[in-house]
């Protein structure tokens, strides 16, 4: 019996049924996949358990950029679906006899079994194939574009200008002033140069 996720239900889920849209792992089944919601955002959907009547699916949203460091094991998939982009899971729980979802709930990856989650070390290295990364490279990470996303007839003058405006105060403290002098120190390791 799969466990109950705490977490808010979703009465419109962005999609009913899963479509497989992209499968990317198949054993026994799609066991990975990527899903698109009605606005075209893109979600990573885990395959997370099965019980006599429902499968359980755990789906991260996520910016093209972020799939590409998941898949391609830069980024732990604990560690991803800790920190989603649009700061939440959704888990789907799906009937088997209609593939209709019976259940969908808002949640993070703190409600879900820490057995369910992936092992904190464990990295895909699944490339992405050229089509998908063709068909899929207009989505959109579900509810956080981020701070630098480019706004619609943007200049890049207005898009560096906003980008300071949304920094923390503080964001630059700490930052060494000679910088441009010693960047091979900071960068590399070499000895910094004399004054």
């Amino acid at each position: 019996m799969l466990s109950e996720i705490k977490g808010f239900p979703v009465a419109n889920p962005p999609w009913r049924v899963f479509s497989f849209s992209e499968v990317l792992m198949y054993y026994d089944g799609p066991r990975l996949s990527l899903e698109r919601g009605p606005d075209n955002e893109m979600y990573l959907a885990w395959w997370n358990g099965i019980d006599d009547r429902v499968e359980r699916w755990v789906c991260l949203p996520l910016s093209l950029f972020r799939l590409n460091t998941v898949l391609s094991g830069q980024m732990p998939s604990r560690y991803a679906m800790q920190h989603p982009e649009g700061g939440y899971l959704l888990v789907f729980d799906l009937d088997l006899t209609t593939d209709t979802a019976v259940r969908v709930v808002k949640t993070t990856a703190d409600a879900i079994p820490q057995s369910s989650l992936p092992h904190p070390d464990a990295r895909l290295n699944i490339p992405l194939p050229p089509s998908a990364q063709a068909q899929w490279s207009d989505a959109v990470a579900p509810g956080n574009a981020g701070p630098s996303a480019s706004k619609a007839g943007e200049s890049v003058l207005e898009m560096f200008d906003r980008i300071h405006r949304e920094m923390p105060e503080n964001a630059f403290d700490g930052m060494p002033t000679d910088g441009a002098r010693n960047y091979k120190h900071y960068l590399y390791g070499w000895p910094k140069d004399a004054e």
